[in-house]
C-alpha cells in the first residue's frame, strides 16, 4: 500500500516533523512511503531556513512555490502531483504525539477510506502571550476518538487526516473563497455526505500557537468566512457551534438585546482576552458571536 506525505508549509519550517517521520520509515523499514514538502511562496529567509533544515534529508521532495496559493489551492495541487493511491495530509507545525504513528494510518486504510488522526496540545501550558491560543485548543480542539466519531464530519480538522487519492480528487478543497477559515468544515461536510469518516487515536500535538492579538483576528476573519459559506449555502447553520448559538438567539428574539449588550462589553471582552492571565473561553465566544451578528446579513 503506497501511501503519499503532504506536508504544505508558509513561514514555517517542519523539520522535527520531518525528521519524526524519517525516523519511523527507517525503524520499521516501510517501504512505499512519498514525503512531499511544499513551500508555498515564503518569505526568503524561512525558504533558506527550509533548505537547511530539510532540502539536504534523504527522501524528501522539496518543492518551493513562486506565487502563494494559500491553503486549499496548495493541497489541492499536491495531491495531483503526489504518488501514492493513499494520502497523508499533515499540517507543518503538528507533530506526532505517539510512536507508530504512520503504521496506525496503514493499518487503518486498510478498512476505511478516510481516517482522521485529531489533534492534541502540549499538556504544558505556554508563555502568557500564547496562553489563549493553547487554552481554546485544549478545551475545544482537542478530543478523542470516541468523541469524534460521535458526528464525525462535524468540525472536521484538515490538519492530520489520510484517505484514498482517488477519493480526494473526486472533492478536492473548495478553492473559490478568499478569506480565512472553515473550508475544512466545508471539505468534511461534503466528504461526510457520500462517504463515511473514521476518527482514531492518532494525533499530532500542534506546535504553531499563536499571540493573543493574531489568534483573535484570525478568530474573528474565520467568523466572516462561516458567514460567506453559510450564505452562498455551503454550509448550514447547524454546522458549528457558534451559528448553532446564532440561530437559537434568532428564533428566541435575544440577537438584538445581546448585540446591543456585546457592544457595550466589546471593548472590555478585549482587554481581558488578550490581558487576563487566565481568559476566559465564554467571553471568547460571546466575543467572536458578536462579530458574526454584525457582519451577518439578518434577513
Amino acid at each position: 500500500m503506497r501511501i503519499s506525505i503532504l506536508i504544505p508549509t508558509h513561514n514555517y519550517s517542519p523539520k522535527a516533523l520531518v525528521q519524526n517521520i524519517l525516523r519511523e520509515i527507517a525503524a520499521h523499514s516501510l517501504r512505499d512511503v512519498e514525503l512531499l514538502v511544499w513551500d508555498d511562496a515564503s518569505q526568503e529567509k524561512y525558504q533558506e531556513t527550509l533548505r537547511q533544515d530539510v532540502g539536504e534529508l534523504p527522501g524528501v521532495k522539496l518543492k518551493y512555490l513562486e506565487k502563494n496559493l494559500g491553503r486549499a489551492k496548495i493541497r489541492n495541487a499536491m495531491a495531483q502531483a503526489a504518488q501514492g493511491e493513499n494520502l497523508l495530509f499533515l499540517d507543518s507545525d503538528g507533530l506526532p504525539a505517539q510512536d507508530h504513528f504512520i503504521t496506525y494510518y496503514l493499518e487503518a486504510l486498510r478498512k476505511n477510506e478516510i481516517v482522521v488522526g485529531g489533534r492534541t496540545y502540549a499538556s504544558d501550558p505556554p508563555q502568557f502571550d500564547l496562553y489563549l491560543h493553547w487554552k481554546y485548543g485544549s478545551h475545544r480542539e482537542q478530543l478523542s476518538a470516541q468523541q469524534r466519531n460521535q458526528r464525525p464530519s462535524f468540525g472536521f480538522q484538515s490538519n492530520n487526516f489520510a484517505l484514498r487519492r482517488t477519493l480526494f480528487l473526486q472533492h478536492p478543497f473548495p478553492e473559490h473563497f478568499h478569506g480565512y477559515g472553515h473550508e475544512d468544515t466545508v471539505f468534511g461536510k461534503n466528504l461526510g455526505k457520500q462517504h463515511p469518516i473514521f476518527h482514531i487515536d492518532n494525533t499530532t500535538t500542534h506546535l504553531g500557537l499563536e499571540p493573543r492579538s493574531v489568534f483573535l483576528k484570525k478568530s474573528l476573519a474565520a467568523t466572516e468566512q462561516l458567514s460567506t459559506f453559510i450564505q452562498e449555502g455551503a454550509l448550514h447553520y447547524t454546522d458549528t457551534r457558534l451559528s448553532q448559538v446564532y440561530i437559537q438567539l434568532k428564533k428566541w428574539g435575544l440577537l438584538a438585546p445581546f448585540t446591543k449588550l456585546g457592544s457595550a462589553q466589546e471593548k472590555r471582552w478585549k482587554k481581558h482576552l488578550v490581558q487576563h492571565q487566565e481568559p476566559s473561553l465564554r467571553i471568547l465566544d460571546g466575543y467572536r458571536l458578536l462579530h458574526f451578528a454584525r457582519i451577518h446579513p439578518k434577513n
